[in-house]
């Protein structure tokens, strides 16, 4: 798809898609829904587009996966401005920006409790190094 070969990639997103169903993937065909959509906007065929991303949308909210969530609204957001249809294009676009913005609070929060973690840790070697040397001075008096 990124080399631009569409109907390749087309063809090959449906076959895992496909196969994703067999296994009862959800996560697996939602990427190939959304991938499915992003082919069917380059083709300029918004019906199709818009059926894949709206399924893809359905199964990311079943999931409560904001990842996929943040591509679905993204997509949405492209077919619907492509339409010149600017309230669905701005309220999608919205959607995308709100997760991608928590997604990446989220990782900011979780980068900073991992520095508090590491801090704490540091210093608590600390002090038993320094408990360690006070019980070896005493000893050796």
């Amino acid at each position: 798809i990124d080399l631009g070969e569409l109907e390749l990639g087309k063809s090959y997103q449906w076959r895992a898609l496909e196969g994703f169903r067999a296994l009862n993937d959800i996560q697996g065909e939602t990427i190939c829904l959304s991938s499915l959509g992003e082919v069917y906007l380059k083709q300029k065929k918004p019906d199709s587009a818009e059926y894949c991303f709206r399924r893809a949308l359905q199964l990311a909210n079943e999931m409560h996966s904001w990842e996929d969530l943040i591509e679905v609204h993204e997509g949405l957001s492209q077919l619907y401005k492509s339409q010149a249809d600017h309230r669905r294009a701005l309220e999608h676009f919205e959607l995308f920006k709100a997760y991608s913005d928590s997604v990446s609070e989220q990782g900011n929060a979780e980068k900073l409790t991992e520095v508090e973690l590491t801090y704490k840790f540091i210093e608590k070697q600390r002090e038993q190094e320094i408990m360690q040397r006070a019980k070896d001075e005493v000893v050796q008096e």
